[in-house]
């Protein structure tokens, strides 16, 4: 309809075209396939007027059927025309404004239902990644013996009796703490551990306290020796909440090789063997 509102367009689809002809004010020619696609997924016509007073939608009695398949036989009923019927209640070959009132509530209600799928969708995601770090941590202790070697565990247990593996030590951390008032909204994890990127492995101690905290503020260097010195504990003592709490991880690192040998590790992609941590072993070298 024209700003004075008595004029009125056509537009005539031919199921055989990727064309549209619009005849009125306007005599034009558009490649308007992939909006006819749509259109007809939302109204099945093959033809709509708008006048200024109501809006009707029709389509030609002509051509309810496509062209015959390849083999010759005539095909079923085009699935446009199943849904003009479905929303033709009175058979007159029109879409009058109730009608219409009816697809918009169809199309709305199946927008309704996307979004519902989508934000479903979104909250199961969320559950996976929240669950990975569970799923990976159960999975360490149920298949521990499939592949340490029995020799490092065996000396693990003998030197180190209490050690823990780094998803528990997290979550113990995380359970003593919680109790005494510290969160992440009020607590700054600081960490002086070697720089080493055995420590810096995904699942590692590092990575969990880091994403359980939120952040982290990084204050060693090797041997896990707090390089960052007195004007990074400083810098670190500025950055806590106001009237925040503080959480320190410090701590050398230690390997076991797969003969029990403390200090040693081989290293993914290494065929010798070598020293961890290499800086600790080597200034306790320096002092023998």
């Amino acid at each position: 309809v024209d700003s004075a509102g008595s004029q009125r367009r056509t537009v005539r689809f031919t199921p055989h075209d990727s064309v549209v002809q619009c005849s009125g004010d306007a005599n034009t020619t558009m490649n308007f396939s992939i909006v006819l696609l749509t259109l007809l997924n939302i109204v099945s016509a093959h033809a709509f007027t708008t006048p200024a007073d109501s809006l009707q939608l029709g389509r030609s009695r002509t051509s309810t059927a496509l062209e015959a398949d390849v083999s010759g036989t005539p095909t079923d009923r085009s699935r446009a025309d199943e849904l003009f019927e479905t929303y033709d209640v009175d058979g007159n070959g029109l879409i009058d404004r109730d009608e219409f009132d009816a697809i918009v509530s169809k199309m709305n209600s199946s927008s309704r239902r996307r979004e519902f799928i989508s934000v479903l969708t979104a909250g199961l995601g969320s559950l996976v990644v929240a669950t990975e770090k569970n799923t990976f941590a159960f999975g360490q202790k149920t298949l521990r013996s499939k592949y340490l070697e029995p020799l490092a565990e065996s000396k693990q247990n003998q030197l180190f009796p209490t050690a823990l593996l780094s998803s528990d030590l997290d979550d113990s951390i995380w359970r003593t703490l919680k109790a005494r008032g510290f969160s992440p909204q009020n607590t700054l994890f600081g960490h002086s551990v070697c720089a080493d990127e055995v420590n810096m492995r995904k699942e590692q101690t590092i990575d969990l306290m880091t994403s359980r905290w939120e952040e982290a503020f990084t204050l060693g260097g090797l041997a896990g020796l707090p390089f960052a010195g007195k004007s990074g504990f400083g810098a670190y003592l500025h950055h806590v909440p106001d009237d925040g709490k503080l959480l320190i991880l410090f701590a050398p690192h230690v390997g076991i090789d797969e003969e029990g040998r403390v200090g040693s590790l081989q290293r993914d992609g290494q065929a010798a063997v070598s020293t961890a941590c290499g800086a600790a072993i080597g200034a306790y070298k320096e002092l023998q």
